[in-house]
């Protein structure tokens, strides 16, 4: 397994397919809590966005398997692709994020544990609380 971490500029539409369809996957797979309708109505709005985020990719070859989006220092979302979970790159995106930002805030649904626990290994705090679609959100921050 050869893994390359770098930032994707101007994707194309095929980058952005292989965004979107981790995105969507790996929000339907970790969100069993919310209405698929909610991230499916959101395809449009995400793959927008996502033309305007600071992408982190982490590639296999051409090959995108997994990313992180931020805006500004908010990180909107990291994700892998499921067949590559547990391979350490979501650690990989992680300290690339943190080398590239002095500090960094996120939010996480209470329910998606894994997520929540991923962030505290990577020295995140909870800094507060607030609800997205019914269900309660931590909201988290990092600092050097």
């Amino acid at each position: 397994m050869t893994i390359e971490i770098t930032t994707l500029e101007n994707p194309t539409a095929s980058e952005l397919d292989q965004l979107m369809s981790i995105w969507l996957t790996s929000n339907l797979d970790a969100h069993g809590f919310i209405d698929p309708h909610y991230w499916q109505a959101n395809v449009p709005a995400v793959r927008e966005a996502l033309g305007e985020a600071e992408l982190i990719v982490a590639k296999n070859g051409a090959a995108i398997v997994g990313f992180a989006g931020l805006q500004g220092d908010f990180l909107a979302g990291l994700f892998v692709d499921a067949t590559w979970r547990d391979r350490g790159i979501g650690g990989l995106l992680m300290a690339a994020c943190q080398a590239a930002h002095a500090r960094l805030s996120l939010e996480v649904y209470v329910a998606n544990s894994r997520a929540g626990d991923f962030y505290l290994h990577h020295d995140f705090h909870v800094s507060g609380r607030t609800v997205d679609q019914g269900e309660p959100v931590l909201e988290m921050s990092w600092h050097r």
